[in-house]
């Protein structure tokens, strides 16, 4: 991965529910630019210091993969938004 010139505590770190369609404004190897993903799992990695801001979360990538990426490239789909928006109307 390639220096953005942000530390890891200047960075934005989304939580994102299991099951969320997300994607990437970032260019990967295994996954497609602004193509959207199902998030398997999404956590705070073991190990790390609780003052951590990092969180990763698990998706299937275009060859079939399960890989972990930092959530600070991730977004919510349109899609997802509005299925969240409809979510909280209907509570």
């Amino acid at each position: 991965m390639s220096w953005d010139g942000k530390y890891v505590n200047e960075r934005v770190y989304h939580t994102f529910n299991v099951g969320d369609e997300v994607y990437s404004e970032k260019r990967y190897r295994a996954l497609s630019r602004d193509k959207g993903y199902i998030v398997l799992k999404c956590y705070k990695p073991s190990g790390f210091i609780d003052t951590y801001k990092g969180i990763v979360i698990d998706i299937k990538t275009d060859q079939g993969h399960i890989s972990r990426y930092a959530t600070s490239y991730f977004k919510l789909t349109d899609k997802q938004i509005r299925i969240n928006k409809l979510k909280r109307i209907l509570k």
